[in-house]
C-alpha cells in the first residue's frame, strides 16, 4: 500500500510512513522491551527510544540489511538493527503487508545470559517474536483512520473536476490506492453523480465509505448501487454507483 504523498516521512498513530511501506513496533516489543503502553504513538517512541530512532534512520530508505539474525526458527529473514555499542534490535520486512516491524530490542552483552541476541532466540523459540493478530488488527485500524482523513479531500477534488467537465469521466486516486472515476450529468434541475471503482482492488471498508467521501450528507441508501455507466461498458471488476442531487 503506497503512502499518501502528503504523509511521507511523518509519524501517524503507531507508524512512521515511508513512501512504499511503514515502520511499526510490535505491541509486545513496546510493552516488554520499551516499557510503554501498547498504544503509545510512534512519535512518542521516537522521541524517547534510541532504537526507534535507529529504526527510522536505517530502515526509512532501505527495508532490509546485510546482517541477519542467525539461529532463528521462524522462517523469516530477521535483520540486526544497531545503535552504538550496546543497543540492538531485530527487524523484519513484512512485504505482504507493507511494514518493517521492530520485533524486539535489547542490550548487547556478549557473555550475559540476557544479551539481546539470546533474548531474540528465546522469543523466537516461544513463538513470541513475530507480530500477532492484534498487531495486524491495529495496523488495519490505523490505516482505515488514515485513509479517512485524506480521502474526503481527494474525493472533493475529483468531484470539482467532474463539475467542470460535465459528461466526461474524470479519473483519480483516492487514498493513493483506490482508482476511481466520476461522471456528472445534469438533467434539468438534477445532477446525476456517478462514481466508478474497481471492486476487486478497493477494500470493502473503503467501498462503504465512498458515498460519504463524495457527498458527506448522504447515506448508503441514498445511492443506487446497481447502475450501469452511461457512456462506456464497465470492466469485469468495475462497479458504478449513482447519486441524484437536486
Amino acid at each position: 500500500m503506497r503512502t499518501p504523498s502528503s504523509l511521507v516521512d511523518t509519524c501517524d498513530q503507531r507508524s512512521y510512513l515511508c513512501p512504499d511501506y511503514e515502520l511499526r513496533v510490535t505491541a509486545r516489543c513496546v510493552v516488554e522491551d520499551l516499557s510503554q503502553p501498547s498504544t503509545t504513538p510512534f512519535e512518542d517512541l521516537l522521541q524517547r527510544d534510541e532504537i526507534v530512532k535507529a529504526l527510522v534512520n536505517k530502515r526509512r530508505d532501505e527495508p532490509t540489511d546485510t546482517d541477519p539474525v542467525t539461529g532463528l526458527t521462524c522462517a523469516r529473514t530477521v535483520y540486526k538493527l544497531r545503535y552504538g555499542n550496546d543497543h540492538r534490535g531485530a527487524t523484519w520486512h513484512d512485504k505482504d503487508n507493507g511494514v518493517v516491524w521492530l520485533l524486539a530490542y535489547g542490550w548487547h552483552r556478549v557473555h550475559d545470559p540476557n544479551d539481546a541476541f539470546r533474548k531474540f532466540a528465546r522469543l523466537d523459540a516461544e513463538e513470541r517474536l513475530l507480530p500477532t493478530a492484534a498487531d495486524y488488527n491495529a495496523l488495519l485500524d490505523d490505516r482505515d483512520r488514515r485513509v479517512a482523513r485524506v480521502a474526503h479531500g481527494q474525493a472533493q477534488d475529483l468531484l470539482r473536476e467532474a463539475e467542470s467537465n460535465l459528461g466526461q469521466e474524470q479519473r483519480g486516486i483516492i487514498g493513493d490506492c483506490a482508482h476511481v472515476g466520476v461522471v456528472i450529468e445534469v438533467v434539468e434541475t438534477l445532477s446525476e453523480i456517478e462514481v466508478i471503482f474497481d471492486h476487486a482492488a478497493t477494500p470493502r471498508t473503503w467501498v462503504m465509505a465512498l458515498p460519504a467521501w463524495f457527498i458527506p450528507e448522504s447515506g448508503l441508501d441514498d445511492w443506487d448501487w446497481n447502475c450501469e455507466h452511461p457512456s462506456r461498458e464497465l470492466a469485469d471488476t468495475e462497479a458504478c454507483i449513482r447519486y441524484l442531487k437536486g
